[in-house]
């Protein structure tokens, strides 16, 4: 059966086998380093929208507790609006034949 040229041939010699095995534990390593590193950034940047998040809510809750305090229950009462007023009705025909004499 004929090996496909995709495939690497194994080093016959003792130094290049452990050469290979040195290089690849290095790319393995890296990667898992590269991999933490990431996680760290994406677990930090988690961290500070969860804390920016709580620190909005927190101030909310602050100010509408404030108001609540200030302000007191108004249920009961109802808005009056006192003021004068004049009723203007358009003119009739008797009281625009008055007004021309």
């Amino acid at each position: 059966m004929e090996r496909s040229r995709i495939q690497g041939r194994v080093p016959n010699n003792p130094f290049a086998q452990a050469l290979s095995v040195v290089a690849g534990l290095l790319v393995v390593g890296a990667a898992f380093f590269l991999g933490l590193v990431f996680l760290a950034i994406f677990l930090g940047l988690f961290a500070i929208a969860g804390i920016a998040i709580a620190a909005r809510v927190w101030w909310i809750k602050r100010k509408l507790g404030r108001q609540a305090v200030a302000t007191p229950d108004r249920r009961d009462d109802t808005v009056v609006l006192e003021g004068e007023y004049v009723v203007v009705e358009p003119p009739t025909e008797e009281s625009g034949s008055e007004d021309r004499q």
